[in-house]
């Protein structure tokens, strides 16, 4: 394997790896940042998800309507959604001017 790979793509393939040594889907254990691209597309179109998996091993829907509706949606702010933004920021060692953006 090569040691030029971007580390997405490095994660990804180990992960398709690790799956399909896997003898039951039931033991598969996800990375973080796989659920995450799973759920940015389900949440742009969950027909999107079930081309991609044609090809490769992803989690599945059920997981990721969990992950999807972990956090309690309700018209107005809501000061959970608010924290965890603030605090994925944080992780993610932001800068202040990172910080701006849009709630839709």
């Amino acid at each position: 394997m090569s040691t030029s790979l971007p580390p997405q793509m490095r994660l990804l393939w180990d992960v398709q790896i690790k799956q399909l040594s896997t003898k039951s889907p039931k033991g598969y254990r996800w990375d973080p940042r796989i659920v995450r691209f799973s759920l940015d597309l389900y949440c742009k179109n969950p027909k999107a998800l079930d081309s991609v998996r044609e090809f490769i091993i992803l989690p599945s829907n059920r997981l990721i309507r969990y992950y999807k509706n972990s956090v309690n949606q309700e018209p107005g702010w809501n000061s959970e959604t608010i924290s965890w933004c603030k605090r994925e920021a944080e992780w993610q060692k932001l800068k202040d001017h990172d910080y701006w953006g849009v709630f839709l």
